[in-house]
């Protein structure tokens, strides 16, 4: 994977805050960690792969991260319009100042992505809320209508086939897999550092 890096510098307002770590970054939001990246190697892009390679048209996403996953959907051609949902008003300040580049290409929202409402051809969540990652989505899809949905990370949450094509059931928009496409993301996935979200900081 050879994407655009995003520039990323220590900061720190109120309850945001960027903290370097020995081989990158963290994002902290409330005294949560919200993600780490890591810039030596592409484990938090492989970590992302599926969410673009599901996009098409009209993307709803929720969350804004580190731009990681905006780079990758900024350089699919199968997508025409990005918006992001993101609740945190010092975040999207942060990224105007230091990747304006990026942020001019996409169009960002400052709320709540569990309470917007809209419509899209693809809906891409990953705004976290621990352990209630599935919930959450289902609720979002209420609101937010579309013909094809992911989320961050389904790969955990059904870590093989089975658990996918039961959700599949219950998720009307989440793509229908072949066992073997299913099983490319799942190995892409764990490609990042453990396979898990619970990565070592320092």
């Amino acid at each position: 994977m050879n994407f655009k890096k995003p520039n990323l510098v220590e900061y720190k307002n109120g309850v945001f805050e960027v903290i370097k770590v020995v081989n990158g970054y963290k994002l902290v939001i409330e005294s949560k960690r919200q993600m780490t990246y890591i810039h030596e190697n592409y484990s938090q892009f492989y970590e992302l792969y599926s969410h673009t390679h599901f996009a098409h048209g009209h993307v709803i996403a929720s969350g804004l991260g580190f731009l990681l996953r905006e780079i990758m959907l900024l350089e699919n051609p199968n997508v025409s319009r990005i918006q992001v949902l993101e609740k945190s008003s010092e975040l999207i300040e942060y990224h105007n100042t230091y990747n304006r580049d990026i942020m001019e290409k996409l169009e960002i929202v400052n709320c709540d992505a569990n309470e917007f409402v809209g419509s899209c051809d693809t809906f891409l969540m990953d705004h976290l809320e621990f352990s209630n990652f599935v919930e959450t989505f289902i609720k979002c899809l209420q609101n937010i209508k579309c013909t094809t949905s992911w989320f961050w990370p389904i790969e955990l949450c059904c870590p093989n086939y089975e658990k996918y094509s039961q959700l599949c059931l219950s998720v009307a928009t989440l793509p229908k897999l072949q066992r073997l496409e299913y099983e490319m993301l799942l190995e892409i996935f764990k490609r990042r550092k453990g396979g898990t979200w619970e990565e070592d900081d320092e």
